[in-house]
């Protein structure tokens, strides 16, 4: 028996009208996507400016499909063949306002603790560090990969189920209000702010407008802990004027749960202290390396002792994470390392790279392989020729640029001095990937842009052009860049 809805609870939560179908019907889940259907799911049909969700109705109950909101009904055929197979149907107005209507509802159903993850840089990464945190407490959910949006998060509360004993989901933004829509649909309990940076300005218009918008899931807990970096000077200002339950954590600045004596260890690990309001808890290894990291790790360890974890147990649990795909993935093709930290850029998760990459050990030349940041709005052009101080402080030893506007982090580095040689303004992948053939045995690569800039693809492509040469073994390596 599903221990999911039923139809008559779906048209009470959401208002939805009853077109025909038996208000018992059971579901198994929800899917708002036909090639994705599950035997026993509600449909509900969305509508965007290149698709209408409603066109896939009958491909959603073929596949089995038991019940479907629509937007517009279809003809005659069609609904005597969604009648005459027994399907649940109802009418909404808007598709997307429904989802979020039902996960708002679904989710009050459940009492357990739904910690709500922001920040500049770190979601994705800190939210998987919780679900490990939070396994002793029983099964976590989460969202999968980054759905952290109006749609995704949605989506995630409505996996909910009795097993569950905590749900943890990151929240991003692109533009103002969106937190706060994301927060009143999941009530979290707990909610987590790991940084402020330069990051969605296009519509947030500067760092202030960022912290507004972050902070909107701490001061929307409605009694619940907020938890932010301590270290992060505007959250620092910021906390000062909360009256809420709030929890710290930090390295340079304090916070309730500190790291210290932080250690750079073999094999792409490191080691620190961490201490507890001023008492050392003992000595601590993950298995990966960069000082953002441990950062992310000090959220994650926030979230855990809130909800009870014991230490010890998280202390067990450090050496067991794992970082999110194209996040410091080493690939190594005879002596080359290629570090796939692709998956996006802003100026902040720009320097932390560059400054792990820097502490990486290497016997041959460093490459840095930059594309653009996208969506900084119109200060775009200062922050690329910003990015050029972090890529001197780096030593690496060539630049590569891929796009516009990482050219001006390029004139920038020739301007402070860094060889014209030895710095390459490309238009194309391919350019790249030409400029690439340079490499030797014993050298590294970093490839990073934005999301939109498909750096993974540069990363595929020198691979297959290295394995020409070499013979080929590949090596995922911890990662160490946050989301």
């Amino acid at each position: 028996m599903s221990d999911f809805l039923t139809f008559e609870q779906v048209l009470n939560y959401t208002s939805a009208r009853h077109v025909f179908g038996r208000s018992f019907t059971p579901f198994e889940g929800v899917s708002t996507d036909s090639r994705k259907i599950n035997a026993g799911d509600l449909f509900i049909a969305l509508k965007g400016p290149k698709f209408d969700g409603n066109d896939f109705v009958r491909e959603a109950v073929s596949k089995g499909a038991k019940g479907v909101l629509m937007s517009r009904l279809l003809d005659g055929a069609s609904m005597d063949l969604l009648r005459r197979g027994e399907i649940a149907v109802g009418y909404v107005e808007d598709g997307l306002e429904t989802v979020q209507r039902l996960a708002s509802h679904y989710r009050c159903l459940f009492s357990i603790p739904v910690i709500g993850i922001t920040g500049s840089c770190g979601k994705t990464t800190v939210k998987e560090m919780t679900a490990v945190m939070l396994e002793p407490l029983g099964p976590n959910l989460k969202n999968e990969g980054t759905l952290n949006n109006h749609l995704g998060v949605p989506l995630t509360l409505l996996k909910f189920r009795a097993a569950h004993r905590t749900c943890s989901v990151e929240m991003g933004t692109s533009g103002p209000g969106e937190i706060e829509k994301l927060v009143s649909i999941a009530s979290p309990t707990v909610g987590v702010v790991l940084n402020v940076g330069p990051s969605h300005l296009k519509m947030l218009k500067g760092l202030e407008g960022v912290l507004e918008e972050k902070w909107n899931l701490i001061a929307g807990l409605n009694g619940g802990v907020g938890i932010y970096n301590e270290d992060d000077s505007l959250l620092r200002k910021k906390a000062k004027t909360y009256q809420g339950p709030l929890f710290s954590f930090g390295i340079y600045e304090g916070g309730q749960l500190r790291a210290s004596k932080i250690e750079l260890l073999k094999g792409y690990a490191t080691r620190f202290s961490l201490i507890f309001e001023g008492k050392e808890l003992g000595m601590m290894k993950i298995p990966f390396i960069g000082l953002h990291h441990v950062y992310n790790v000090l959220g994650a360890l926030c979230i855990g002792h809130v909800l009870g974890v014991p230490w010890y147990e998280m202390f067990e649990k450090a050496s067991q994470l794992k970082l999110p795909s194209m996040r410091w993935d080493v690939t190594r093709v005879g002596g080359v390392a290629i570090v796939n930290d692709a998956y996006n850029a802003n100026p902040q998760s720009m320097a932390a790279a560059l400054e792990t990459f820097k502490a990486m050990k290497v016997v041959g030349k460093k490459i840095f392989v930059c594309a653009d940041m996208l969506d900084l709005g119109e200060d775009e052009a200062h922050w690329h020729r910003a990015l050029a101080t972090e890529v001197l402080k780096a030593q690496v030893d060539i630049v590569i640029s891929m796009g516009p506007l990482s050219s001006l982090m390029v004139e920038e580095v020739r301007k402070k001095g860094f060889p014209k040689s030895a710095s390459v303004m490309c238009e194309s992948h391919e350019e790249v990937l030409h400029h690439l053939s340079i490499l030797g045995d014993s050298d590294a690569v970093l490839v990073k842009g934005s999301r939109a800039m498909g750096m993974e693809g540069i990363v595929r492509a020198l691979v297959v052009q290295l394995q020409g040469q070499h013979h080929y073994r590949k090596e995922i390596l911890p990662a160490t860049h946050p989301v």
